[in-house]
């Protein structure tokens, strides 16, 4: 829940000229957007110069304010908004009357964390197998630095040195002489995929 037992909110939201914000996003959108989700998080976000007046009592009896609130909630509202404009409708449903953009960011990632796994698995296993075939060395090397840098995007960075053995281990046999000579070479300091 956003808020805890003792913590009391009063919004009001409108609009310079005392119109409803809601409305007003309604008509100038041509009430395309219906979704409540899409609309919430504007209006309480600050946007489209909406005056606000956030009281936050965390002490009923004494009204002590919680000043910090107001700013974060701006904040997290803007962040919600974007993530409500950046999803598809069939994610709606996994978002739906969430009220931050922590637990929509969440749901999203439990939805997807799934199929973020099996993307990893198949992208090592990919890297692992990689052949050069037919292509040059430039587009072997290539294929193979685009799924490492996949891998890295999805939070499991591969090392330059293991990236390195699965070039080496996907070399025409032509090569032979170079991966052996590679392999056994004592250096002070390991090569990188750049000196490859």
């Amino acid at each position: 829940m956003l808020f805890s037992s003792s913590a009391y909110l009063l919004l009001t939201r409108r609009r310079k000229g005392g119109e409803d914000i809601k409305e007003y996003l309604l008509q100038k959108l041509g009430r395309e957007i219906i979704h409540q989700e899409n609309i919430d998080p504007i209006e309480r976000g600050r946007l489209w110069e909406a005056e606000d007046v956030y009281l936050v009592l965390t002490n009923p009896q004494n009204g002590s304010l919680n000043p910090a609130f107001s700013t974060w909630s701006k904040k997290d509202n803007s962040v919600l908004s974007w993530l409500y404009a950046s999803i598809t409708e069939k994610l709606v449903s996994t978002v739906l009357n969430l009220e931050t953009s922590k637990q929509v960011w969440d749901a999203l990632q439990a939805r997807f964390s799934s199929t973020s796994r099996s993307r990893v698995a198949f992208l090592k296993r990919q890297l692992q197998t990689i052949s050069q075939g037919n292509r040059n060395c430039l587009s072997y090397i290539e294929e193979a630095k685009l799924f490492s840098d996949q891998l890295s995007a999805a939070g499991k960075p591969v090392d330059e040195q293991d990236l390195i053995s699965y070039l080496l281990s996907g070399l025409k046999p032509q090569f032979m002489p170079f991966i052996t000579a590679f392999t056994f070479a004592t250096r002070e300091t390991e090569l990188s995929l750049d000196d490859f």
